[in-house]
């Protein structure tokens, strides 16, 4: 198989390199195993609240922050959204605050990325969405059932 990008030029066996991506989310459990990869080599920007002040590349904002999103998507090649949210505190509060991060960041990542001309988006999602997901095989196929605040 010929692997291609959206332009038909053929990328497959190609090592891309040095492409500069913002990680919205790259503080949390997964950025902190999938960061340290991807930053071997490509130039990372990462979004995150808990992002540590005065390092390169890392940006504090919030990924339910459509300026914070729009400003961290100046001068990217791709973005990967990770940012998931369980909420902590009184229920409805965990409950916004988890629909916020899980649904709504994801279509501000998605229009901030669109209006910056950025060409790749990849979404990160859990295994969460699933109901006891190590008893069954599981593909993109199979429709999600779970029906917690995480899933």
């Amino acid at each position: 198989m010929v692997w291609k990008d959206c332009r038909g030029t053929r990328v497959c066996g190609c090592r891309i390199s040095g492409v500069r991506v913002l990680v919205v989310g790259g503080c949390g459990y997964v950025g902190c195993l999938v960061v340290p990869l991807l930053g071997r080599g490509h130039v990372l920007r990462i979004l995150d609240p808990r992002a540590p002040r005065g390092v390169p590349g890392q940006v504090r904002g919030d990924a339910t922050d459509y300026p914070s999103l729009a400003t961290a998507m100046r001068g990217v090649d791709a973005v990967v959204h990770m940012a998931l949210g369980g909420g902590d505190g009184p229920e409805p509060d965990r409950v916004a605050a988890a629909f916020g991060v899980n649904v709504t960041s994801v279509g501000l990542c998605l229009l901030a990325a669109h209006r910056a001309g950025v060409p790749h988006v990849v979404y990160v999602s859990s295994m969460s969405v699933f109901t006891d997901p190590t008893s069954r095989a599981l593909d993109e196929r199979i429709p999600p059932d779970a029906c917690d605040l995480y899933g």
